[in-house]
């Protein structure tokens, strides 16, 4: 019953709020857009999560809450999303 979904999010980090060095979690937050391929429904997500910076890889490991509304036929609908992975930097 799943389906596939492609997100694009643009993220800023407050370093104030948690100051960013080896075994400490960042704060950062954003504003994104969401396609869902099986309804189709178009969404407008909002981000905000923490994330642990590798020190021996290019990337960060993150938590993040997305409140989520979704525009399909009967209407838009919001739905709250947990989120956790991984990020590798080109």
């Amino acid at each position: 019953g799943g389906n596939m979904a492609l997100e694009c999010d643009a993220l800023w980090h407050n370093y104030r709020w948690i100051a960013a060095h080896r075994d400490t979690w960042p704060v950062f937050y954003g504003l994104g857009a969401a396609v869902d391929g099986a309804g189709p429904a178009f969404g407008i997500r909002g981000v905000l999560g923490v994330e642990n910076i590798l020190e021996d890889l290019p990337g960060d490991f993150f938590i993040q809450l997305v409140p989520t509304c979704w525009w399909n036929s009967p209407g838009p609908q919001w739905q709250l999303y947990g989120e956790a992975g991984l990020r590798l930097y080109l």
